[in-house]
């Protein structure tokens, strides 16, 4: 499909019009020259890989006034009969869509269809004044495109006479230079047909068509900025073998590398990137790693990479956000990496490689705590048991009261006559103890034996679970969602960059919240593990990072989520616009992603972490039941002890009072009996 649109037609009419004129252009020997160099480039690199863009050269000034001056020289006859050659050529061939572009008409894009554009032709008239500059500026307005692609293949064609003190190497440095300046583009060949300038024909005894790439990485040089060239020959029969033979378009990236060296960014919270080092011997020399770091590290040393770590940024706010991106547009950076949300690193601005790993942001909000063994005994049973327990009690003392006393007068036992004897003796079945004396009477052993199976039954359901809750009392009731952390009274923990939690919870009244900020991330979600007055909100590897840096041997236990996260992220490093390392960077991070390197590397650091930590909770470590959970029996046994031995005691006193009291009297009543004697 070709979108010649009204440009298009209305240039194919001029070039054609008039007989006299359109014989010559038709018998253009030296447009046909040209073309036999230009056509299996075309053929070989242009018609299958996707839609072309075909950018025509500028017209003189004057053109629209005066029709003839565009046809004066041969070189601009010539140059347009390429062109429209090029376009029938590419039209006929390719399998994708052909778009025509030119910068100086008004041409419209309304109907090209928004699809990336895999491949350019550009043709350059070096005849026009400032041509670079016009270069500059249909370059500028294609990237202004939604079809634009900076990693497409580009073929400048630039046909006409050079200047005199301007040679093709010159020439060449000039435009592709320029190429380069937008987003890298370094997938580019440039042929030039320098037309003598003093005749209008091609001179045969020097190379007049010259072959030139361009590539940061080329013949061991890391950042060379000269142009490559690739051939050079006449327009003649003689040298169609020479144009087949060269591979204008070949992987020009080496396997190594050489020791160039790599401007590595970095910019995250600590584990994302972790400094080794600050300096060395006085200068800057970072050494930095990380889990946003390691593969590209990697990356480097398979690829023989030199890696020059610029200053990481590991306190990140707004004013260092600033200072990374401009940082990032002066090209200082070869990549950047630690944590880098693709979300934001947009495609106008940067090439996104293959995410190393996906992260969340969630809420993170207290974890439950333990119950207390006090709460948790007194809430073993429900209130309703407790009082039924203690109702049934009541009642079966009463019971045996009343039945102790009607029969009563038919014998002689005496054990249950009190109601006092009748609490005590139901209270001791109750706890599992032997009562002081049997009942006699067959209704009331049928309710005692009936009661000691109730008691049983309970106090075999009650150790049971007193049992179990000793070993694990369980814990407090989880917060789940954002209504239970609200109703819970907690404060919300800001930072610096994270001012934009406002807008993320506009959902919900902004009043209910109260808000702390924090200088520092860590601080703030140490703060709701820990101090547990507070709720945040910030990435998952982070949460459990921190909790195994302060020595918490179950993460599970200080790092709890709200059930619904915010948003999901695919983190990684990102590249300049353009830049020739992506697709080794892709397969590098494909390889390691599958080989499981990443994961490796994170148990790694939290194991680092967690042996260097200076708190440890030891506690419950070797064994799950210890001295500690028996605490509460030992002290109610103590009780019982000491209560014991001082009812003992009484009693012993008392029955001591008493038969002084009786010695006495008897003493007593024998001194008067004497006396009246």
């Amino acid at each position: 499909m070709l979108n010649f649109g009204t440009f298009a037609r209305l240039f194919l009419f001029i070039s054609l019009s008039g007989s006299e004129i359109g014989e010559e252009y038709t018998n253009n020997s030296d447009g046909h020259l040209v073309l036999s160099v230009i056509k299996p480039i075309l053929l070989k690199n242009f018609t299958e890989n996707g839609p072309v863009l075909i950018s025509l050269a500028n017209e003189p000034d004057g053109v629209e006034e005066n029709l003839s001056l565009s046809l004066k020289t041969e070189n601009f006859q010539t140059l347009n009969f390429i062109q429209d050659e090029t376009l029938n050529f590419v039209n006929n061939n390719s399998l994708w869509p052909v778009t025509v572009f030119q910068l100086k008409t008004n041409y419209s894009f309304f109907e090209v269809p928004e699809v990336i554009n895999k491949c350019y032709i550009m043709f350059v008239n070096p005849e026009v004044d400032d041509f670079i500059h016009d270069v500059y500026d249909t370059v500028n307005e294609l990237r202004s495109m939604f079809t634009w692609n900076p990693r497409a293949k580009f073929l400048v064609v630039a046909y006409g006479k050079l200047l005199l003190d301007e040679s093709p190497a010159e020439v060449a440095h000039q435009i592709l230079r320029t190429l380069k300046s937008f987003q890298n583009i370094s997938n580019a060949v440039l042929l030039i047909i320098n037309v003598h300038a003093e005749s209008n024909y091609f001179v045969t005894n020097e190379s007049i068509t010259h072959a030139y790439t361009f590539s940061s990485y080329l013949n061991g040089e890391c950042d060379s900025d000269v142009p490559l060239i690739i051939g050079k020959w006449n327009l003649n029969n003689e040298s169609g073998n020479i144009i087949h033979v060269i591979d204008y378009f070949s992987k020009r990236l080496p396997k190594q590398f050489m020791g160039c060296t790599l401007n590595v960014g970095a910019a995250a919270p600590e584990l994302y990137v972790m400094k080794l080092n600050t300096s060395k011997d006085g200068e800057h020399d970072f050494i930095v790693t990380g889990l946003g770091l390691e593969l590209v590290i990697l990356f480097a040393v398979k690829m023989n990479f030199t890696v020059r770590f610029l200053e990481p940024v590991m306190k990140v706010n707004i004013s260092t956000a600033v200072d990374v991106v401009s940082m990032w547009y002066a090209g200082q950076m070869d990549i950047m990496a630690g944590c880098i949300p693709h979300a934001l690193a947009t495609p106008p601005h940067a090439d996104l490689p293959v995410a190393m790993f996906i992260d969340t942001f969630k809420y993170i909000a207290p974890c439950p705590r333990p119950m207390t063994k006090i709460q948790k005994i007194m809430t073993l049973f429900s209130l309703v048991t407790w009082i039924s327990i203690a109702y049934v009690l009541i009642l079966v003392s009463f019971l045996f009261w009343l039945m102790s006393n009607i029969a009563l007068r038919k014998s002689n036992f005496t054990g249950f006559n009190l109601l006092a004897q009748c609490f005590s003796a139901t209270w001791a079945v109750l706890l599992g103890i032997s009562v002081p004396q049997i009942p006699i009477s067959l209704r009331t052993r049928c309710l005692f034996i009936i009661y000691v199976w109730y008691c049983f039954a309970i106090s075999t359901v009650f150790q049971a679970f007193f049992t179990s809750y000793l070993v694990d009392l369980g814990y407090e009731i989880q917060l789940k969602t954002l209504d239970e952390v609200i109703r819970a009274g907690l404060v919300f923990g800001s930072y610096d960059i994270m001012e934009l939690a406002k807008t993320v919870l506009q959902t919900y009244e902004t009043d209910e919240f109260k808000y702390i900020i924090y200088d520092d991330f860590e601080e703030c979600v140490r703060n709701v593990m820990f101090e547990r007055k507070t709720f945040t909100i910030f990435l998952s590897y982070f949460a459990s990072y921190v909790a195994s840096l302060s020595g918490v041997p179950d993460e599970s236990k200080v790092v709890c989520f709200l059930d619904d996260p915010i948003f999901t992220l695919s983190l990684g490093p990102v590249l300049p616009k353009g830049s020739p390392l992506l697709d080794l960077l892709n397969a590098h991070i494909r390889h390691c992603l599958e080989g499981g390197l990443l994961e490796v590397y994170w148990s790694k650091v939290k194991h680092d972490v967690k042996l260097k930590a200076h708190h440890m909770d030891e506690e419950s470590e070797y064994v799950v039941f210890n001295l500690n959970h028996l605490l509460p029996i030992f002290f109610v046994l103590l009780f019982g002890y000491i209560l014991s031995a001082t009812v003992f005691f009484l009693e012993v006193l008392i029955k001591l009072c008493k038969s002084k009291k009786c010695e006495t009297s008897r003493r007593f009543r024998r001194y008067i009996l004497r006396s009246k004697e």
